[in-house]
């Protein structure tokens, strides 16, 4: 299997619980009003400045290369291109949302976006799991891959790489605190 496809499902792995925090979050909301907006920033410019920037243009690319060995899928592969550009937008709604909030106080919309924000991207992982990635396995060629490959440089994941940025270090800690807890 391509390197670059077990890096896209690790990928996944790591944006999941991304989601699994931001799911906490509103139910502590619903819960009892209570909603860390700085956490929630934090995962929404993650999200804006690496899956927006670097994982999902590398699926785009994974999903091209696959639209031209199988036809069939090319509704699918639509669908999963659509869902970036959606998602990428949800993202930038989720952040202008957060700036206009000055506390939790008034939270409900944000809670809403969380909330599509959350089924769009679970769906959407879901389908490249189940159905592209498989796909991508089987027909895919190592030139194919290379050509992936190459075709991007390198960029650390800033939360679940090597070096944490420090600005994410409080994403992380959550996840820390999720995991143990």
């Amino acid at each position: 299997m391509s390197m670059m496809l077990d890096k896209l499902h690790q990928e996944h792995i790591n944006i999941t619980k991304l989601i699994d925090v931001l799911e906490k979050q509103i139910n502590s909301y619903q819960e009892n009003g209570s909603i860390n907006l700085q956490l929630i920033r934090d995962i929404s410019d993650y999200i804006i400045h690496y899956p927006d920037l670097y994982h999902h243009p590398k699926e785009d690319l994974v999903f091209e290369l696959l639209r031209h060995k199988d036809k069939q899928i090319e509704p699918v592969i639509n669908r999963l291109l659509n869902d970036h550009k959606i998602l990428y937008e949800s993202a930038t709604s989720l952040s202008r949302e957060l700036n206009r909030l000055k506390d939790s106080s008034n939270a409900e919309i944000l809670v809403k976006q969380l909330k599509n924000y959350i089924a769009l991207s679970r769906s959407h992982m879901d389908v490249e799991e189940a159905i592209l990635f498989p796909r991508a396995k089987e027909l895919l060629t190592e030139n194919d891959w290379q050509q992936v490959e190459t075709g991007f440089n390198y960029v650390e994941d800033p939360v679940f790489g090597k070096v944490i940025y420090k600005q994410y270090e409080n994403i992380l800690n959550s996840i820390i605190d999720d995991e143990t807890g």
